[in-house]
């Protein structure tokens, strides 16, 4: 039963964050950020990281912050509101369908990754799926 609950959770999370990208189509067609100067952004950037820390804090309170917590919640940050703004503007330059199906080769790179940082192991299954994932990204978009 434990294996199914990550399927569930991972399908809900797909499924979620499919939804959000929907949502962000329609906003990148009402917001161009080029009108925001970066110090308009900067501080906008700096309430997420707050709220990231404190929303931390608040459900996680028996964790301690250690030095690497901070640091992988500092780089958690950076790379999610640079990765939001990428995102903006290929949702506002480009097909929602593509951006979201390029979107999708994360996995390949967190696969990657993880083999690297975590060693964790691919099977030659894996490693199959993962080349045929980015041949079939590289044949949608050429």
């Amino acid at each position: 039963m434990a294996e199914a609950s990550w399927i569930v959770f991972a399908i809900a999370a797909m499924l979620l964050f499919a939804a959000g990208n929907l949502a962000l189509k329609y906003l990148s067609e009402s917001i161009d950020l080029s009108k925001y100067p970066i110090d308009v952004l900067l501080p906008a950037a700096g309430l997420i990281a707050l709220s990231a820390i404190a929303a931390y804090l608040v459900f996680l309170p028996k964790l301690k912050m250690t030095n690497d917590v901070i640091i992988a919640l500092v780089l958690l940050v950076i790379f999610s509101v640079a990765g939001f703004y990428a995102l903006i503007k290929a949702m506002q330059l480009g097909k929602t369908a593509l951006v979201s199906t390029v979107l999708a080769l994360g996995a390949v790179v967190v696969a990657i990754g993880a083999f690297l940082l975590f060693n964790e192991k691919l099977n030659a299954k894996e490693v199959g799926a993962l080349v045929l994932a980015i041949l079939s990204i590289i044949v949608l978009v050429s």
